[in-house]
């Protein structure tokens, strides 16, 4: 009856939409190379493995254009380093280009989120609340400002998610082709995903099995094609080094879990050996392990306090993975969804389902970056939640509507700006030793002083790492090639030496009275009769402490790493 009212609300919810992208890019890129500040291994290494693909097509091992990066005897999957290539031949080696990939797939993952929704509810409204709680989900931004692999899986899985959705209203084969290539480069990018895409994709299946076998036989086995070739270089690589080998040491079946299992049998010697052999063996104490872990998947405090690390490796630390608020309205969401099921409900909960029993085989559970593919699934019961509890007070109270809104609109407000805080003033100053604030200045300076030596000894214990100083430098990779040497048995400085740079423990006694050596060491490591010619130091942050009820605050800057030369 009145056209222009609908003409009106259409114009109205793209404006909100695009108000909403505009936000996504800004939180996102804002300061992106700045915060956090510094840089973790984990970057660097993907920054310097991406140069050294650019400038010679072989990784920092020298391999040629690698499937497995293998790094800190670890292996990272290849499609966020790769993608890294193209951002650093753009831009250079810096940390904007290194976690540029992460950030584009952050505000991807929220213009795919957005439209998923829109697709499969048909409510414009829901959409747009979804994709505004995604935009200022805590867990989502902190990840999508870090180079992050496992965010890049997601941007993929919410894009295969919304291919397959699309091709089943289109019925258009080209839309399952598209679905299935974003799935396998999810596949391709973390790995959780590994198992949660594939079983994501069969879920989908499942859930549309009625419009997919409307594909016919023919389109069906040619996907079906496609698919096994392009991961068969996954599949012949499961059982090595860099595949399902590579993951066993933080899950159940790795050394660590295995070792609390056994310390745990231990205690049960007293017992008759067939009691402790038929409650205590391995397979029951995996299985009471597991359930365990499961029940841990549903943690409160993980959620909606802090995320569980003490490093402020995946987040601020006065955070959680989302705000309280969302609490009530996830519950809320649920309960709404429990009341029909749809396939839009279907799809969460299997998505949500399936990386809950697969992250329940990791040895710590739940896990800041393991864990992170539910932020979708919780994303969307949050905004269905929030829409259902708005749109049923607005039905039944108006006032109540109203009064609803406000407070919740001002907790929201409130909690995203605790958060911003946090994470721009805080966060920088309070985890600088875990980003490695000072390895930047300390590559450039080592870099100055180079020429004037023989070598270079960094001391063992010293908080700083070989990429840094690989990465920093811009060390030539086919320099580090040739005259790097590893030490294998080494985590984090897994390298012997780097040209004239010397990863071992200081002999103070000796290396100390040679004035052609250069010395790098933790400050409190540094005997008093030595010359530091330079001290690098976290930025200064306050000290709060309660003596005897009084509470006195001070200003503290601590040393991190000195440079020591009788030059």
């Amino acid at each position: 009856m009145f056209p222009f009212i609908s003409q009106y609300q259409k114009k109205i919810s793209l404006g909100l939409f695009l108000l909403i992208l505009v936000a996504a890019i800004f939180l996102r890129f804002y300061k992106l190379s700045a915060i956090p500040a510094g840089m973790n291994q984990d970057e660097t290494a993907i920054g310097f493995n991406a140069f050294s693909i650019l400038q010679t097509g072989r990784d920092e091992h020298g391999v040629k254009y690698p499937l497995y990066f293998k790094s800190f005897n670890d292996y990272k999957l290849p499609a966020y380093i790769y993608t890294t290539v193209i951002s650093e031949s753009i831009f250079g080696e810096n940390a904007f280009a290194v976690r540029l990939p992460s950030a584009l797939a952050g505000v991807i993952t929220i213009f795919a989120f957005y439209f998923l929704l829109k697709l499969l509810t048909k409510n414009e409204w829901l959409a747009l609340v979804g994709a505004l709680f995604l935009t200022i989900n805590p867990w989502n931004l902190f990840f999508s400002r870090v180079a992050l692999e496992v965010n890049m899986a997601v941007c993929f899985e919410v894009l295969g998610t919304l291919f397959f959705v699309l091709a089943t209203e289109k019925k258009k084969f080209i839309f399952y082709l598209l679905a299935l290539i974003a799935i396998v480069v999810a596949l391709y990018s973390y790995n959780i995903t590994r198992f949660h895409a594939p079983l994501l994709l069969l879920s989908l299946v499942f859930i549309y099995k009625k419009q997919f076998s409307e594909l016919g036989l023919k389109k069906i086995i040619l996907l079906g094609v496609v698919f096994f070739a392009l991961i068969t270089p996954f599949i012949f690589t499961f059982f090595k080094a860099s595949g399902f080998h590579n993951e066993t040491n933080v899950t159940l079946l790795g050394g660590n879990a295995k070792a609390a299992m056994v310390e745990m049998r231990s205690y049960m010697t007293p017992l008759p050996h067939f009691l402790s052999a038929l409650f205590f063996n391995s397979f029951f104490l995996l299985i009471w392990e597991y359930g365990r872990n499961l029940v841990n998947s549903f943690s409160t405090s993980f959620f909606f306090y802090s995320l569980g690390s003490a490093n402020g490796d995946v987040g601020v630390g006065n955070v959680g993975a989302f705000y309280p608020i969302d609490l009530l309205f996830i519950v809320a969401g649920i309960y709404f969804l429990s009341k029909r099921i749809t396939k839009t409900a279907m799809i969460f909960l299997s998505w949500g389902t399936i990386l809950i029993l697969i992250v329940g085989f990791s040895s710590v559970v739940p896990h800041g970056t393991r864990s992170y593919p539910i932020v979708i699934p919780m994303t969307f019961f949050s905004a269905y939640g929030c829409y259902e509890l708005i749109s049923f007070l607005k039905r039944t109270n108006k006032t109540y509507f109203k009064i609803f809104t406000v407070i919740i609109s001002i907790i929201i407000f409130y909690s995203f700006f605790y958060f911003q805080a946090s994470y721009y003033y805080r966060f920088p100053k309070f985890y600088a030793d875990e980003w490695r604030l000072t390895d930047k200045p300390l590559s450039l300076y080592l870099k100055s002083l180079a020429p004037n030596y023989s070598q270079i000894v960094i001391d063992s214990d010293t908080p700083y790492i070989y990429t840094s100083l690989a990465f920093y430098q811009k060390y030539p990779p086919l320099s580090f090639q040739k005259s790097v040497v590893y030490q294998p048995d080494s985590l984090f400085t897994s390298v012997k030496s780097i040209g004239k740079y010397q990863f071992r423990k200081i002999n103070w006694s000796k290396d100390l009275a040679d004035k052609n050596t250069l010395l790098v060491a933790a400050s409190a490591d540094v005997p008093a009769d030595a010359h530091s010619i330079k001290i690098f130091y976290d930025p200064t942050k306050p000290v709060v402490l309660s003596l005897q009820n009084t509470l006195a605050q001070y200003p503290y800057t601590k040393p991190v790493v000195s440079v020591i030369s009788l030059k």
